[in-house]
């Protein structure tokens, strides 16, 4: 599970662009979209870095 409450959205992006070899900025997009609608169905809580 990469939503662990310490990686952030560029770390997400980085393993899943490593591992199946795709566009940085498409999984980006897919990554946020999801991230979105996660929160929005109160699934997780989107916060700012410290």
């Amino acid at each position: 599970m990469l939503c662990t409450g310490t990686a952030s959205v560029a770390d997400i992006v980085k393993q899943i662009t490593e591992e199946y070899d795709a566009d940085e900025e498409d999984i980006r997009a897919d990554v946020v979209e999801l991230l979105e609608e996660l929160e929005s169905l109160g699934a997780l809580e989107i916060v700012a870095p410290a």
